[in-house]
C-alpha cells in the first residue's frame, strides 16, 4: 500500500513540475496606482564620469547626485548599486529618506520584486511619518503580488501577497488604492482556487476517486463562490460512481448512494447544465445498483 501511494505522489509531483516548466511567464503590467518619485532636473548637471571609478570612490555627495541622475534617466541598475551603498551612509541625513525610497524603487524597476517588497517594508518602518509612507506600504503589497508564482508552483508567496494587500486595506481604509487592492486579492485567490481545482482533477484522472472527492469538496468549502463549483459537483458524482464500481460489495451501496445524493443537489442547482444528461445516466444506474446491493445498506 505504501509503495502504491508513493507512486501516486511521485506522479503528482512530476505533473506539477512539468506544468511549472511549461507555464509561460506573463509580462508584468505596471499598476496605474504606482507613484514613482519625480527627480529634479538639476541633477542633469552632474558629471558622473566612469561608473566604476565613481562606485569605488569616497565622494558620497557625488555618488548621491549621480544616483539621482541615473535613476531619472532610468538606468536603474546603476542607481541601485549606488543607493545600496548610500542608504546606511546617509541614515540620519536629510537625503537618507530619498535614498532609501529610491533604492526600493530601483529594485522594483529591475524586477527584483521580492527585494523591492522587503526594502519598501524597511522604508515604512524607518520613516513611518513620511509623506511617502502610504506609497511605500502599497508597494510592499504590490511587489508581493508580483512575486506570486505561476499556478503550479509553491503558493507561499501568493498567501503572503494576500496578507500584505489586506494589511494595506486595514491600515489605509480610505486610500484611493483600495479598489485596486481588492482586485489584486481576487486575482490571487483565483490563482489558489485554480491550483486546488487542478490538483483535484489530477486525482480524478489518476483514478484516485476517494482523494478526488475529498479535494473537490475542499475546493467548494474553501471557495464557496468558485467558478469551478458546477464542474466540482459534476466530478464528485462521477468520482463517487466510479469509486463505487471499483469497491468491495460491502461498500458499493453507500458509495452509489453518495452519487445519487449529490445528483439531487446538482440537478436542483444546475437544471440546464451541459452535464445533466450524462449525470442522469449515472444516477439511473446508481439507483439500480443500490437496489442490487441493498443488503449491505448501513
Amino acid at each position: 500500500m505504501f509503495r502504491r501511494e508513493l507512486k501516486y505522489i511521485l506522479i503528482l509531483t512530476a505533473i506539477v513540475v512539468l506544468g511549472a516548466c511549461a507555464a509561460k511567464k506573463q509580462p508584468v503590467a505596471i499598476n496605474p496606482n504606482i507613484q514613482d518619485e519625480v527627480i529634479a532636473d538639476a541633477v542633469d548637471t552632474c558629471d558622473c564620469g566612469s561608473y566604476n571609478r565613481l562606485f569605488k570612490g569616497t565622494n558620497y555627495n557625488l555618488k548621491y547626485s549621480c544616483a539621482l541622475k541615473y535613476y531619472k534617466n532610468k538606468k536603474y541598475d546603476k542607481a541601485l548599486g549606488l543607493f545600496e551603498e548610500l542608504v546606511p551612509f546617509l541614515k540620519g541625513d536629510t537625503r537618507g529618506e530619498m535614498a532609501a525610497f529610491l533604492f526600493a524603487f530601483s529594485n522594483f524597476h529591475v524586477e527584483d520584486y521580492e527585494s523591492a517588497s522587503f526594502y519598501f517594508m524597511i522604508f515604512s518602518k524607518s520613516y513611518p511619518f513620511s509623506p511617502r509612507s502610504e506609497n511605500a506600504a502599497y508597494m510592499v503589497a504590490y511587489c508581493a503580488y508580483l512575486s506570486s508564482p505561476d499556478i503550479p508552483l509553491d503558493p507561499s508567496n501568493t498567501y503572503r501577497a494576500i496578507q500584505e494587500l489586506q494589511l494595506f486595506i486595514d491600515r489605509y481604509p480610505t486610500s484611493a488604492r483600495i479598489p485596486t487592492c481588492n482586485t489584486l486579492i481576487d486575482k490571487l485567490r483565483l490563482k489558489l482556487e485554480t491550483k486546488d481545482f487542478r490538483m483535484a482533477k489530477q486525482y480524478y484522472k489518476m483514478r484516485q476517486y476517494k482523494a478526488a472527492i475529498t479535494s473537490f469538496k475542499g475546493v467548494i468549502a474553501v471557495y464557496p463562490d468558485t467558478e469551478y463549483r458546477e464542474e466540482c459537483l459534476y466530478l464528485i458524482i462521477k468520482s463517487a460512481y466510479l469509486y463505487a464500481n471499483d469497491s468491495f460489495e460491502s461498500k458499493k451501496y453507500e458509495r452509489y448512494k453518495m452519487a445519487v445524493d449529490n445528483y439531487y443537489t446538482f440537478k436542483a442547482r444546475y437544471a440546464t447544465s451541459k452535464y445533466l444528461d450524462e449525470l442522469t445516466k449515472v444516477f439511473d444506474d446508481s439507483k439500480v445498483q443500490m437496489e442490487k446491493y441493498k443488503p449491505f445498506k448501513v
